[in-house]
């Protein structure tokens, strides 16, 4: 937790967990007192008190642990874990964010999702209600496309995919 506030410079007002020892440690509350971060537990017994970080979880475990072969060093596998995040946060929609991503999200970036749209079908209208959310098309209907898939740092389970006009 200390690496990801001195790497990025932002702390969280608060930390979201269950109630395990590793949070309810005295180290751990001695560190979320000196740093202002306050402590929010899930209601014990109650599904769903905490299903977004419940659901980070579990993406990471289905999007990463279960993808790679998972090295047995612990350096190796924090920067496979560093790699997924920052993938996860920068490139990788989020559902409960209408289709943003976290960082679009905390960074107050434009969302790619709110740009007007491109196009390839030739017949379609400039005013057609696409996806949610609904946008303009950018230029021209019909606009011919190359679909360009990538991998962060070449880790195949992390794929990051650009559309650009041709």
């Amino acid at each position: 937790m200390q690496q990801i506030y001195d790497n990025n410079g932002v702390k969280p007002k608060y930390i979201v967990s269950d109630q395990g020892t590793q949070f309810t440690s005295s180290e751990f509350r001695s560190w979320c007192n000196e740093n202002e971060i306050r402590q929010r537990f899930g209601a014990v017994g109650k599904h769903g008190s905490i299903a977004v970080t419940e659901r980070v979880i579990l993406t990471y475990k289905d999007g990463c642990t279960r993808r790679i072969l998972v090295p047995l060093s612990k350096n190796e596998m924090q920067d496979e874990t560093e790699l997924f995040f920052e993938w996860y946060n920068e490139h990788r929609p989020h559902m409960t964010l209408s289709g943003k991503t976290p960082n679009e999200v905390y960074f107050h970036h434009h969302p790619a999702n709110a740009k007007p749209r491109i196009e390839t079908r030739p017949l379609a209208k400039h005013k057609t209600p696409c996806a949610k959310p609904r946008m303009c098309i950018a230029g021209r209907a019909g606009t011919k496309i190359n679909i360009r898939l990538d991998f962060l740092k070449g880790r195949q389970h992390l794929p990051i995919i650009r559309v650009e006009r041709i």
